[in-house]
């Protein structure tokens, strides 16, 4: 059971059950692999391929491997720990089976919640005033020309600011394959994007008090406010999804 409070924030769990979501999602993708086979005593047997029905129903003793051939992608499972399993998936290149599997995924990471699932707008972009719809129409096109791009939105409370940007999220960035990470002043100051992701968009909530003056003793003895610089600018976060070779999941 995850514990969430201000203090813990459940990073590494959220983010481990993302990847758990993204290798399950690409063995969906991938459909019924070309050959099974289980290494058991020294010696390889094969499953028929005319039995299979999932991976959650496959009996795995010891190591599993699989192999789809149009895609030249090969599955490793290993049994650990009281019936978890180990998936790994390896390939010269899984960037567009991953780009596949994260489609429409959202990360929110606070202290009050932490899960994975999909972005909610509870309003469409074309139902917000004229004016903001066309601030929303600039967005888009830098969004369009720009690999990296900052945009704070300010206001009293109660004006839209989340509203808005949801709307941007489901109906901008979500068709352009980014996958939306929600998080708070708490959460932020420890993520570090995960690097099997080609798109990412980050969403600040209640931004205010992040930064911090760098000259003051406090900040001397804290390095959250150049992590967050540092985000901001991508040196965080350097895709290495076209030289990528494996992704692994543990559940």
């Amino acid at each position: 059971m995850q514990f969430v409070s201000r203090s813990s924030i459940p990073i590494d769990y959220v983010l481990n059950r993302l990847q758990e979501i993204t290798v399950l999602r690409v063995l969906g993708v991938l459909g019924n692999p070309d050959i099974i086979t289980q290494y058991y005593s020294e010696r390889d047997f094969y499953f028929p391929i005319d039995k299979f029905v999932s991976w959650e129903r496959l009996d795995v003793i010891n190591t599993v491997y699989a192999y789809w051939s149009n895609y030249d992608v090969w599955l490793q499972i290993d049994p650990y720990d009281r019936g978890r399993r180990q998936y790994s998936l390896m390939a010269k290149n899984l960037a567009p089976l991953i780009n596949k599997a994260t489609y429409d995924l959202a990360v929110m990471l606070s202290g009050y919640q932490s899960r994975v699932g999909k972005v909610h707008s509870q309003f469409s972009i074309r139902t917000f005033p004229a004016d903001i719809q066309n601030f929303t129409d600039s967005v888009q096109q830098a969004i369009l020309n720009q690999n990296q791009l900052a945009v704070v939105v300010h206001g009293q409370p109660g004006t839209g600011k989340t509203v808005w940007t949801q709307a941007v999220a489901k109906e901008i960035l979500v068709p352009l394959g980014y996958v939306i990470f929600i998080l708070d002043h708490d959460a932020i100051a420890n993520f570090v994007p995960p690097t099997y992701i080609e798109r990412i968009c980050i969403v600040i909530n209640e931004a205010d008090n992040l930064a911090q003056n760098r000259a003051s003793e406090v900040a001397q003895y804290n390095n959250k406010t150049e992590h967050i610089l540092s985000l901001l600018d991508g040196t965080l976060y350097q895709t290495g999804l076209t030289q990528l070779a494996q992704a692994i999941a543990k559940f």
